[in-house]
């Protein structure tokens, strides 16, 4: 992303230029409008062109995209270097319309912060894009079974993206069209901005560990060293970006990159906090963001109905507390000790009727009549 707003600066001569990231875990759809970054956004819609003041069919052609538009293409076509020129002239329009209903909340975010390693060896010892769930690499891309506000989601043996994707992934499969073909995805403005959200939450896990020290000294060692994916190895080169720098290199904090982010995600929950979807209930069926049996933080991102959208928020809830949260409260907190409490006068009224009716036998029997006091 650095070498990419270096090249921006040089082309318009502007050194202050920077990609602003997209909050995506806020659920902010407001950047997709004619004047920003072009409609539609995205309800599981089917692929149609984006069309805006400046994104739109005449104005923002695509280019390098062959593969998104021939979905059968054949590897020896697929892997033939393109001529932008060319590519520009057959006037292909920019595409959005995807697999998937939602985007990712900050929950899901502060669950995949809350990992205990950058990455992480499966129980063989191979590190694999759905590693072990210690792996923040692995949640972050969006790879492991994470419990969320909308369902157990993750990756799934499956075809579904609903299930095989997640966290970045998802995003990717939510904006759809380009964004959701890997050649082509940055075809879309709104890569950029969705990669430097990425990297912010890359940033709020770092700071985790750093303690807002800022010094990559106090992170965990970087891993895999080798054994892992071309490119992920500690030692091994990013390319085709020049000058070449390795992963391991590149791990460290963002002040000493040179800049900082004006917001990070909060790392408040704990990793032993944070169940397995397939440890809770059967067949890998999710409560929603249960933490053994514990909602996780009851708002509107985090609670909403079964089988529904998340509630909005309430006028009179800054807080984040919605009237169905409150209401889920007092359902817990009073509902169950109110019934308990029915039940002893049930049994205390039981007892009074059963003591008077003995008594009056043995009055009327014994020749003097008992008074029972409660």
């Amino acid at each position: 992303m650095l070498t990419l707003e270096r090249e921006f600066q040089r082309i318009t001569k502007n050194a202050s230029f920077g990609f602003p990231y997209w909050q995506w875990e806020q659920d902010d759809k407001s950047m997709f409008s004619e004047n920003y970054y072009g409609v539609p956004s995205n309800n599981a819609s089917p692929r149609v062109n984006v069309s805006g003041d400046i994104i739109n069919p005449n104005d923002w052609n695509t280019i390098c995209d062959v593969t998104y538009w021939n979905r059968n293409i054949n590897c020896e076509t697929a892997w033939k270097p393109c001529n932008p020129a060319n590519d520009l002239a057959e006037r292909r329009p920019l595409q959005r319309g995807g697999f998937s209903p939602y985007l990712p909340n900050v929950v899901e975010v502060m669950i995949a912060i809350a990992a205990p390693s950058y990455d992480a060896a499966d129980d063989s010892g191979q590190y694999f894009r759905n590693d072990s769930r210690a792996s923040f690499r692995s949640r972050l891309e969006g790879w492991n079974m994470i419990c969320s506000a909308m369902s157990c989601v993750g990756f799934n043996s499956d075809n579904n993206h609903t299930q095989n994707d997640h966290m970045h992934n998802v995003v990717h499969d939510w904006v759809g069209g380009q964004m959701d073909d890997v050649p082509a995805a940055v075809n879309d403005p709104v890569f950029n901005l969705h990669h430097c959200n990425v990297d912010r939450i890359l940033e709020s896990w770092m700071q985790r560990f750093a303690n807002g020290k800022n010094s990559s000294n106090l992170l965990p060692a970087y891993v895999p060293i080798c054994g892992g994916h071309p490119g992920h190895n500690r030692g091994d080169y990013l390319v085709p970006f020049f000058p070449l720098i390795t992963a391991g290199e590149q791990y460290r904090v963002a002040e000493e990159w040179g800049y900082v982010y004006d917001e990070l995600v909060p790392a408040n929950i704990k990793d032993s906090d944070i169940p397995d979807c397939i440890d809770i209930l059967a067949e890998n069926s999710c409560p929603i963001c249960d933490a053994n049996g514990v909602c996780i933080d009851c708002t509107d991102q985090t609670c909403p109905l079964p089988n529904s959208q998340p509630i909005p928020l309430t006028p009179d809830s800054p807080d984040g507390n919605n009237s169905y949260a409150t209401e889920l409260s007092l359902g817990i907190g009073l509902g169950i000790p109110l019934i308990i409490a029915i039940i002893i006068i049930i049994i205390l009224l039981c007892c009074v009727i059963a003591l008077k009716k003995k008594s009056t036998k043995e009055g009327n029997g014994g020749g003097y009549e008992m008074t029972t006091k409660t």
